[in-house]
């Protein structure tokens, strides 16, 4: 459970403002911090790099949601949209992370697999602490869940036999890797309709028959 903070009075409003401005220019330069090491994994993708993103990036995760959730949750009713866009920075490090632990699945290389358990727990607890701010703080709308495609570590889509999470949450616009149709909250995409599947030719025989063998509206009326 996150602990907030009460209200400041009227006499430390301005020294409130001072407070959540350092701790907003702080949180706010890790999570860019975050994003940018671990994406660069994009273009490294050795397998020494891919497991130093897996183990730093983890405990990085960890310690941002236990040094500084407390005191983004005790701030974030008086600055939503500055906190919207940290948790959008820092996604960009974690949606990354989930893609190697995908790749880490398929190419079975033990010493990437096993650092795999930890990152996901790690992520989840992250997902999970936002996902209570923004639903205490009536922010809610800011938060959507959609698939999340499988890419490899370069950010390409890839078609494979490992599964996958059926779904993933975050912030609305934070990425364009999720499936649109399943974007729910303020700023996600619509989504785009689905072709029907062509029916074989025995379910098009039985549907053709059924068709002629109900009256119309003229046949009806008389």
């Amino acid at each position: 459970m996150i602990r907030t903070h009460p209200l400041p009075t009227k006499d430390e409003e301005p020294e409130q403002e001072v407070r959540d401005k350092a701790l907003l220019d702080f949180s706010g330069q890790i999570a860019r911090l975050f994003g940018d090491l671990v994406c660069i994994t994009k273009q490294c993708d050795d397998k020494i790099y891919l497991r130093a993103a897996l183990v730093k990036g983890s405990k990085c995760v960890a310690a941002f949601v236990a040094r500084l959730y407390p005191q983004l949750a005790a701030a974030f009713g008086r600055n939503v949209d500055p906190m919207v866009l940290i948790f959008r920075d820092v996604q960009n490090g974690t949606r990354q992370l989930q893609h190697i632990c995908g790749h880490s699945k398929i190419s079975r290389e033990k010493s990437l697999m096993a650092q795999v358990p930890r990152a996901r727990k790690v992520l989840e607890e992250f997902v999970q602490g936002a996902k209570v701010m923004l639903l205490q703080n009536r922010a809610s709308a800011a938060w959507w869940t959609g698939n999340l495609r499988h890419r490899d570590v370069k950010g390409k889509l890839v078609a494979s036999q490992e599964p996958v999470p059926e779904s993933d949450e975050g912030v609305s616009g934070s990425g364009s890797e999720y499936d649109d149709d399943e974007g729910e909250g303020e700023g996600a995409a619509k989504g785009k309709k689905r072709k029907r599947p062509a029916l074989n030719g025995a379910a098009a025989r039985a549907r053709a028959a059924k068709k002629a063998k109900t009256p119309g509206k003229d046949g009806a009326a008389a």
